[in-house]
């Protein structure tokens, strides 16, 4: 396996695995540990086979263009130009989700020391995610590599230091009734996704400077989403298994905030540390996707872009949004659900005979189910 494949896995698994995983414990509290581990299994594979469809799609279009740009130019201008709106406002929620978690992360680790409010420490947390968009891709999957070993380093480190606490009987939480079994739906497709970036990796790989080789990439691409699936699953079981067995019942929404009054001071800032790093390094990645879907679709200039794709979040969370759960719950289910659905119509226009057993319309029809269900919910509807 070449350098540039592992950087393109770092920086895959390093982009799903960034906010979203962090209300995996609660959501699995919430709706018993059998539910979740369906979703979990289930959504894994899905998603792994969305990402398989994408990658074809990938290998059939020019590069430097981004997804917005892919359904335009393979489904029509109306759908690409409805692609657009929905690439900003699930990039934008992500990025909102993102910076909703550092933030709290970052006012937990510094304000005992220094002082400050959680905004400030939001738009310090925002200041540097802002930076390293700016700074370019080589520089981030670097970032992206070490960050990735760094965080998985420190759970194992949380796992051996909270052994005398640690109650694996916690993992099994009994199914309630009443309970929302489809609560993790849109929460469990916002953690697995990963789609946008892969035009991103396709350049990383193959391309220097604006050159880029056409060989081997629908191998190499798959190559790297299948290791990046199999990370990303692995990593889910584990944190919530490590969650709920160390705070059980008392599990928080961002989780990593309600284990600090069980561990050593010292375990539980690296544990806020390690929220921060996986954070940061899916924040600058999206960010500079949706950049690049202005600078390189819209043709808007590259400053203004960056400063749209750094400043939109904020105003955001400074006008309210800042309910971490219900974020990521209505972007997965519906923003990211469209995508889906337009994922698999680009895929049928250019292999119109590939067939995948009638997966592809199982999946749609699921897809707007989802859609439905998760803007009725989030009306407070049952």
């Amino acid at each position: 396996m070449e350098t540039k494949e592992i950087y393109a896995i770092s920086i895959l698994t390093s982009g799903i695995i960034g906010a979203g995983f962090f209300a995996l414990p609660y959501v699995t509290l919430k709706t018993g540990t059998v539910p979740m581990l369906v979703f979990l299994v289930v959504f894994g594979l899905l998603s792994y086979f969305l990402h398989h469809l994408f990658v074809r799609v990938t290998v059939k279009t020019p590069d430097f263009v981004r997804f917005p740009g892919f359904v335009k130019m393979h489904l029509g201008k109306g759908a690409g130009n409805i692609s657009y709106v929905l690439s900003f406002i699930g990039t934008f929620g992500a990025l909102l989700a993102y910076i909703i978690v550092g933030g709290k992360f970052l006012n937990a680790i510094l304000t005992p020391y220094i002082g400050g409010s959680e905004a400030l420490w939001t738009l310090v947390y925002l200041a540097v995610g802002a930076l390293l968009i700016l700074t370019g891709g080589k520089f981030i999957s670097k970032i992206s590599l070490w960050a990735l070993i760094g965080f998985f380093v420190v759970a194992f480190w949380i796992y051996y230091s909270a052994q005398p606490i640690f109650n694996p009987a916690n993992f099994w939480v009994p199914i309630q009734e009443g309970v929302d079994y489809f609560l993790p739906y849109g929460i469990i497709f916002f953690c697995f996704w990963g789609i946008d970036l892969v035009p991103e990796l396709e350049e990383l790989i193959f391309c220097e400077g604006e050159a880029c080789l056409p060989t081997k990439k629908k191998k190499s691409l798959t190559r790297v989403v299948a290791i990046s699936s199999i990370i990303c699953f692995v990593f889910f079981l584990f944190f919530t298994y490590l969650i709920l067995g160390i705070s059980g019942d008392k599990t928080s929404q961002a989780a990593l905030e309600g284990i600090q009054i069980f561990l050593h001071p010292v375990v539980g800032k690296m544990a806020l540390l390690l929220g921060i790093l996986t954070t940061i390094t899916s924040f600058v990645p999206f960010g500079m996707t949706l950049k690049k879907v202005m600078w390189y679709d819209l043709r808007i200039n590259k400053y203004i872009a960056w400063g749209i794709v750094c400043l939109t979040p904020l105003f955001i969370y400074l006008a309210g949004a800042n309910d971490f759960i219900r974020v990521i719950a209505l972007l997965g289910g519906t923003s990211l659900g469209v995508s889906g659905v337009m994922v698999i119509l680009m895929h049928k226009k250019i292999y119109p005979k590939k067939h995948y057993l009638g997966l592809p319309y199982a999946l749609i029809f699921m897809f707007i189910c989802g859609i439905i269900y998760e803007i009725l919910r989030s009306l407070n509807f049952k």
